[in-house]
């Protein structure tokens, strides 16, 4: 069994932010790694450096500092020997490999130069890079896997995942990338499991291995005993049938691995693992042993079986290919594509084009692909037949295409005695010897001359070229090529030119090609080739500045954009320094992206609007008209745009919709159709204001206690309020207020900071209008809306003027009429007085009881002799509801007069006041 480790290294990187604009000459190794990061895209063969290189040159720029990029190699992890390449490409590396990169950066500002070690990989190719996943061992309850995996040493960790029969992930180990074994435990015996490995490489990309599919091992020892039996039948030339069983049948099912061997033995055709137990086998070769061996997975029982398939008649040979010189001749040829193990031998049939009946005949054996003749005719055109053979008894022969050769010593097809001419400082004559016997014998077809990378043919001996004029010798290679297409030998020739001096022609404007960047001008250009290495350097002059080159090219980092310019160029010799002619050329800049506008000026303030104004660059006025040209305020989040169709010292714009004595931060911004520009310096600017508008949304809520909270939204459209007044107006009662009462109305008046204000406690059940008005400074508001609110009901004032008036009845009984005014504040809807009474005398059970009136007046009967009445009123108002409030009691105290005193007939009055 196989113990798993896996190590986990967490690796934080921390980068150091920086300001916006820096001191290029301050700029060393160390702060640059802070500054930039490396970073590279690309595949399997190849990569790229992200480093945004600046147009075909090797600058770039990391913030407002410039760089060059001096050198990039790479090497093999691990080895020293370093390669090459050109600027950020990293071409020509193997797949998934690990490179050590090495870069060598140059400073402009200070030309100081600096080498960095970068470490990279690149990305598998599926092609190269395989994982092939085996079984080590299974048991009852683990498995053993090995793998090996092949240029793959670009994987940072692999992943081995086992799943279930139903495809269900139910293991997944982290391995490292130098672990080639991996063992899953606590698994189910006699249950079918499927194991594949997962490599992943460090930009994300993964790659897999073949599944392999097992099933763990019983403990139930009647399985040693069953055997596999292999059969083979219906075998044909490319096809066979392959049938396996076991010789006895067990309850669970069971998986075979089939193998298929050629008859080398090594070379394995067929490996998979099959759950039938039949298979047909195609696109096998004619005429070849294979061994075929099956083995039952579970319980690595296994069978081996060797056949052959059919025979069947071989294709043509191929590639004929015919050497001779005066004493031997030499044929040899490649087997055929189709069926070539099916060949027994091969027969060559070779005669001469001029003597037909002079035919050769000879039988060679099948591990023989060439064969030897001695004594041939010299310079005799005569043509092959190459016959690959299956069986003597079955006359199945193929015959390749008839081949035409030239049988001469082609050692003495070649040219002799090269010589050079010069015609003039651009042209030359080539001209050599030849052996004329292969004219004469019509051999030669004509002569092939290779010059600068170009093949040249000609019938003659001499040949005109043109040559560069200055500093250049060539190599050349002529030889000599038969009607038959036999070449000859190349023979190599070294030119020793003897350089003239020449007069420097001048340059074709059509040649001269300027491309304008964000930030440079590449002006290119073209030379006669052939006075190309007569130039010692080119002038340039440009604006007012005179520059030198040794190259046709030349980069320009100032000019102005919008603006027609006039370049000069004029080459300088090599040979005395004389000048050649100059070339004038006249081109006009493009427009570039806008530079940063000045900062927002204020032209006039209100409460509501402010009027700013911005001024433009020189270069982006010039190029007005020439695109499209949008200025750019933006004043906290409010943004306006105006076009800029004519050219003007400064523009102004109208920023509407403010909120009035508020402070305003802005900036303006210049855009193109190449870009946009930085911001400007932001200004602020301070809208005024006015007396405040009337306040909205009123809304005020009546408490338990009558009083009152008021609210209401602010309105600051003209001006801030500093404070706000609350008037609250007395309306009516909502009751019948009692008589000969004082009402005492007031009406209330707040001061409120915040937009909400309470009031006093007022008048219960009553009627109240409300309104608001803000003031600050400037003035004061209009009221806001009235609105109407009736404050809740309350206990009522006590009953007033309580009189009693005593009755004699006729059945001489007592009774008295009660009477009084109403409250002077019923604060409520009316529903009823109560009175109750309670009467007593010394000695004597008192007379209590409760009565109800709806008026305000009430008759008591069966009253006592000589007894006091102690009596209390008091009235009711209905609240929300069934519920009743009670108010305030009057009381009130009477006697009832005694039989000796008072004659009955007589009605006497008391009266009393509470």
């Amino acid at each position: 069994m196989i113990v798993n480790y896996f190590l986990v290294i967490l690796c934080i990187f921390v980068v150091e932010t920086t300001a916006d604009t820096i001191d290029c000459k301050t700029i060393d190794s160390e702060k640059f790694k802070k500054l930039f990061k490396f970073d590279y895209d690309g595949g399997s063969l190849g990569l790229k450096l992200n480093i945004g290189l600046i147009g075909n040159t090797n600058k770039f720029q990391v913030q407002n500092c410039k760089f060059e990029l001096s050198k990039t190699r790479t090497a093999v992890y691990g080895k020293s020997n370093f390669r090459n390449h050109q600027k950020d490409k990293l071409s020509g590396l193997t797949a998934c490999t690990k490179y050590k990169v090495m870069f060598t950066v140059k400073n402009v500002a200070t030309s100081k130069s600096w080498e960095y070690e970068n470490y990279v990989s690149t990305k598998p190719d599926s092609k190269v890079t395989k994982i092939e996943l085996s079984v080590l061992e299974v048991d009852e309850d683990y498995v053993d896997f090995q793998w090996t995996a092949k240029n793959a040493d670009c994987f940072e960790i692999y992943h081995a995942i086992l799943k279930d029969s139903n495809n269900r992930e139910i293991q997944n180990i982290k391995l490292l990338p130098d672990v080639r074994t991996v063992s899953f435990n606590n698994l189910e015996s006699r249950k079918s499991y499927t194991a594949v490995i997962i490599a992943q490489h460090e930009k994300g990309s993964t790659l897999s291995s073949n599944e392999q599919k097992i099933k763990m091992k019983s403990s139930e020892n009647y399985i040693d005993d069953i055997e596999v039996i292999l059969n083979v039948q219906n075998v044909t030339t490319n096809t066979a049938q392959l049938i396996w069983n076991l010789t006895d049948t067990i309850d669970t099912p069971v998986t075979y691995n089939l193998e298929i061997f050629d008859q080398t033995g090594t070379n394995k055709i067929f490996n998979e693992v099959l759950t039938n137990n039949s298979i047909i086998l195609r696109n096998l070769k004619a005429c070849m042993e294979y061994n075929a061996k099956v083995t039952v997975v579970e319980f690595q029982k296994s069978s081996e079986k060797t056949f052959a398939t059919g025979m069947a008649p071989p294709g043509n040979v191929t590639q004929i290919t015919y050497q001779a010189n005066q004493t031997h001749s030499i044929i040899s040829w490649n087997p055929p594509e189709v069926n070539p193990t099916c060949v027994t031998n091969y027969t060559i049939k070779f005669g001469y084009l001029k003597d037909e009946n002079a035919t050769v005949q000879h039988t060679v054996p099948k591990d023989h692909l060439s064969k030897v003749f001695d004594r041939l005719k010299y310079s005799t055109k005569i043509y092959i037949h190459v016959y690959a053979n299956l069986d003597t008894s079955v006359n199945a022969t193929r015959a390749s295409n008839i081949k035409v050769f030239e049988n001469f010593n082609i050692d003495n097809f070649v040219v002799k005695t090269i010589q050079e001419f010069r015609l003039s400082a651009a042209e030359m004559q080539l001209s050599w010897g030849f052996d004329t016997s292969f004219i004469d014998g019509d051999v030669l077809d004509y002569f092939e001359v290779f010059f600068d990378g170009t093949a040249h043919k000609t019938k003659k001996r001499l040949l005109n070229l043109n040559i560069i004029a200055c500093r250049t010798n060539y190599t050349i290679v002529i030889r000599c090529a038969s009607k038959a297409g036999t070449v000859g030998p190349n023979v190599t020739y070294h030119t020793n030119l003897n350089d003239k001096e020449v007069q420097l022609s001048i340059i074709n404007a059509t040649d001269i090609n300027v491309q304008q960047y964000n930030e440079s001008l590449l002006i290119e250009w073209t030379p006669n080739v052939y006075e190309a290495s007569c130039i010692d350097y080119y002038e340039i002059k440009f604006a007012d500045g005179v520059f030198k080159t040794n190259v046709p090219k030349m980069e320009i980092n100032k000019f102005d954009s919008c603006m027609l310019y006039q370049v000069l160029i004029t080459p300088i010799s090599i040979e005395s320094g004389t000048k050649g002619e100059t070339t004038q050329y006249e081109f006009e800049t493009s427009v570039l992206a806008p530079t940063k506008p000045s900062k927002p000026q204020l032209i006039n303030a209100g409460n509501r609007e402010l009027i700013i104004s911005s001024s433009i660059s020189d270069n982006d006025k010039r190029c007005v008209g020439m695109t499209s040209t949008f200025i750019e305020f933006t004043c906290n989040n409010i943004v306006i745009e105006q076009e800029i169709n004519r050219s003007q010292s400064q523009y102004s714009v109208k920023i509407p919709n403010l909120h009035p004595n508020s402070k305003y931060e802005c900036v303006a911004k210049v855009k193109n159709s190449n870009g946009t520009s930085e911001k400007s310096d932001a200004n602020e600017f301070e809208t005024l204001q006015d007396s405040p508008q009337p306040p909205d949304e009123i809304r005020a809520l009546v408490g338990s206690d009558n009083k009152i909270e008021v609210t209401w939204k602010e309105n600051n459209s003209t001006g801030f309020a500093d404070y706000y007044q609350v008037h609250v107006t007395f309306e009516k009662f909502l009751y019948e207020f009692g008589k000969n009462c004082d009402k005492n109305i007031k009406n209330l008046m707040m001061e409120a900071t915040e937009t909400k204000a309470e009031s006093a406690e007022l008048f219960p059940f009553s009627q109240y209008k409300v309104k608001v008005q803000a003031f600050n400074r400037y003035g004061k508001s209009n009221y806001s809306e009235s609105i109407e609110l009736n404050t809740n009901p309350s206990s009522p004032t006590e009953p007033r003027n309580v009189r009693v008036e005593i009755k004699n009845q006729e059945n001489s009984s007592i009774s008295a009429v009660l009477s009084w005014d109403s409250p002077c504040r019923m604060n409520g809807k009316f529903s009823l007085y109560t009175i109750t009474v309670n009467g007593h005398r010394t000695g004597v059970d008192s007379d209590k009881r409760t009565e109800a009136s709806s008026t305000t007046s009430i008759e008591l009967f069966n009253l006592s002799e000589g007894f006091e009445y102690d009596i209390e009123i008091q009235a009711v108002n209905q609240n929300s509801g069934s519920s009743q409030i009670y108010g305030k009691v009057a009381k009130f105290s009477f006697e009832t007069p005694s039989g000796s005193e008072y004659d009955f007939c007589n009605i006497i009055e008391f009266m009393k006041e509470y």
